[in-house]
């Protein structure tokens, strides 16, 4: 009879025991790497990933926000030019649509931040991903067509601004200053007049200074009014200009500078005079 020996007893049960277990050199090296990769999926780190593109978001939205807002241009009637008028139309048509879509990624922005928060699987960082991306290219498009557009829109505007330029120089080469000769009475000369005479009757340098930002106050206020209605009536003026109507302007300027400007700057005077006269008074 053949003799079992106790080392050939052990290895034939280590071998019966790999054969059951299904366990040998090249199953462990498998069995570990579905381990370690089972490991690695649930040590994924949400709350890092959720704070990280919640940031990234953030910027989007702040790039978003401090875009520009292109409202449009609007263009005179005195601006007859047709192909001028269609660039317009052109140009305000695409900055609508901009700003459109600026609101439009706005939104995405903040509902971004809110489904960010809600991310814990696999299936749903994907799909926020997908969205963040869509967001940055969207915002990298809307950043260059308010550059373009807004380059454009200036040059467009500068159209006007050169042509009412144009018209108030040849009005004012032919009839004077418009602005020169429509402003009302200053009150510099009569804060001077009471500074002086705080001066010479030695008031403290604390008392001065209260008076006189007191008065300077009441003096501007008093300059108001009068400043708005010459002021019309210069605004008045300057939109005949613009329109060509030389001599219609001319006219509504004489009669401002003649008969207006002279009854408000009467009105001023007394008021000025009346306002520093109450402090010339005090001790």
């Amino acid at each position: 009879m053949k003799k079992v020996t106790v080392r050939k007893v052990v290895a034939s049960t280590l071998i019966t025991a790999f054969v059951l277990t299904g366990v040998g050199v090249n199953g462990g090296v498998a069995d570990a790497a579905t381990k370690t990769t089972q490991v690695a999926k649930k040590k994924f780190d949400y709350k890092k990933y959720r704070a990280k593109q919640t940031k990234v978001v953030a910027s989007y939205g702040s790039t978003l926000f401090h875009m520009g807002n292109l409202g449009g241009i609007k263009v005179p009637e005195y601006i007859t030019d047709s192909v001028y008028r269609a660039k317009v139309e052109a140009n305000n048509k695409k900055s609508k649509q901009y700003m459109t879509d600026r609101k439009k990624a706005r939104k995405e922005a903040e509902a971004l931040k809110k489904l960010i928060k809600e991310v814990n699987t696999q299936k749903e960082r994907k799909a926020a991903d997908k969205r963040i991306d869509a967001l940055k290219k969207e915002t990298i498009r809307l950043t260059k067509a308010e550059k373009v557009l807004t380059k454009e829109g200036q040059a467009l505007y500068k159209v006007i601004v050169d042509y009412e330029s144009k018209q108030i120089k040849l009005f004012e080469g032919q009839y004077g200053s418009i602005t020169k000769a429509l402003t009302v009475l200053d009150y510099k000369d009569y804060a001077d007049r009471l500074r002086s005479y705080l001066d010479a009757n030695n008031f403290s340098v604390d008392a001065k200074a209260e008076i006189m930002d007191q008065v300077n106050d009441r003096l501007l206020y008093a300059r108001e009014d009068s400043s708005e209605i010459v002021g019309d009536k210069r605004g008045a003026i300057r939109l005949l200009i613009y329109a060509g109507k030389f001599e219609e302007a001319n006219q509504l300027f004489m009669n401002t500078k003649e008969t207006i400007l002279v009854e408000e700057n009467a009105k001023l005077d007394a008021l000025y005079t009346k306002i520093i006269e109450v402090y010339m008074t005090k001790k």
